[in-house]
């Protein structure tokens, strides 16, 4: 018995329209799909970053979605070769401590114990930029609000900011802002931002502090020194002027009296007279020497104290800068 041609059609219609009920619930399904989170988990196969730089992603302690994007962006800490030909300077004066290029991130590998926490501090501040390329534009629009308001009223952000380009200021005031800035200062939208990325902000900017504030006293202090050597230099300089011109006149006169006395030109109280005053002039200039050269040895200690902060802060300096020279090991 055959099976009529108007029954077949109707099955075939019916698994037509099956079909397509089954193709739209699966672009419905794509609406809700984070592109981001795929992407990151996706990219993140294969990832075995270095057993140091485990360690650094170790102490920032990051949340399951911080060290997803940490993963999907295959960080890397690089030596200064490497790392130069992955991160490239827009500005020569600029030091790089780290960058995010093409998806990923880089970490200028700075072993110096006067620089401790700088890698840390360089992995989160890398991270929020990668975080900053996820973030939708209607949330980065909210945030700009709250990260204007902290730049408007921190000096040191502005200084800082003074280095970027408009298209790139929100997306490093938002790096540097959530590494640099103690978690108490921040209003509650950007500490609840940040802390989906972090299990604790405030540890990230003691580690920025760990190695800044000592960078920043040692500036503070050869800025004190170079007051205190330029006043107490000038102040000395002009004190062995005016020694040189009385010493000069003390030598002119004892000549002069020399002269006269040999040539018997003066009486006794004359002799007396002139010997005691040039006795006691002599006596002041021993005394002025005397003080001028503790004056000497004191702004010597200020000098030889400047010295040691000039060489503390160029090694620290070349440590930082992946393009310095490095000193050859013995």
């Amino acid at each position: 018995m055959s099976i009529p041609r108007a029954t077949l059609r109707t099955h075939r219609i019916i698994r037509t329209v099956a079909s397509l009920v089954i193709i739209a619930s699966i672009f419905a399904a794509w609406r809700f799909v984070n592109f981001s989170v795929l992407f990151d988990t996706v990219n993140a196969n294969g990832y075995d970053p270095s057993v140091e730089l485990q360690d650094i992603i170790a102490n920032i302690r990051l949340t399951p979605a911080g060290d997803r994007i940490m993963r999907g962006t295959r960080a890397e800490l690089q030596e200064a070769d490497a790392f130069n030909e992955s991160c490239e300077r827009s500005e020569e004066k600029i030091i790089l401590l780290g960058c995010y290029a093409n998806n990923q991130i880089f970490v200028y590998n700075i072993d110096d114990r006067d620089l401790k926490g700088v890698r840390e501090a360089t992995l989160a501040h890398e991270l929020l930029h990668a975080v900053w390329a996820r973030t939708s534009v209607s949330e980065r629009d909210a945030l700009k609000v709250s990260l204007k308001s902290l730049y408007d009223e921190n000096e040191d952000l502005q200084k800082h900011l003074k280095l970027y380009n408009e298209s790139e200021f929100y997306d490093e005031l938002h790096s540097i802002v959530g590494s640099q800035i103690d978690n108490d200062l921040l209003p509650a939208d950007l500490k609840a931002h940040y802390a989906k990325y972090f299990q604790d902000q405030n540890l990230i900017a003691k580690f920025y502090h760990k190695y800044n504030d000592n960078l920043t006293a040692t500036e503070k202090r050869l800025d004190e020194l170079e007051k205190i050597m330029e006043s107490s230099g000038a102040a000395l300089q002009t004190r062995l002027d005016a020694y040189n011109t009385a010493n000069q006149k003390l030598s002119d006169d004892v000549a002069t009296f020399n002269s006269k006395a040999s040539k018997g030109t003066m009486t006794e109280e004359e002799y007396n007279i002139g010997y005691a005053d040039l006795t006691k002039r002599k006596e002041e200039m021993l005394a002025e020497y005397n003080a001028i050269q503790a004056a000497i040895e004191d702004y010597n200690v200020y000098v030889a104290e400047y010295n040691k902060y000039v060489v503390f802060t160029k090694k620290i300096y070349n440590s930082m800068d992946s393009k310095a020279k490095k000193p050859e090991a013995n």
